[in-house]
């Protein structure tokens, strides 16, 4: 959430094409955060199951 609120705060520094690129950034970053939960919850599961 902290990341949302500091967006108007950028936003009035920088240009539209440097902001896209670091949208683009935290999108490539957010997509990796997720892929690694995704697989620490499927290890979760399968060790529970044993």
């Amino acid at each position: 959430m902290a990341a949302f609120a500091a967006i108007p705060h950028i936003a009035e520094q920088l240009t539209k094409e440097q902001i896209l690129e670091r949208v683009q950034v935290t999108n490539v970053q957010s997509l990796v955060v997720l892929i690694l939960l995704l697989i620490l919850f499927k290890v979760k599961a399968m060790e529970q199951r044993m």
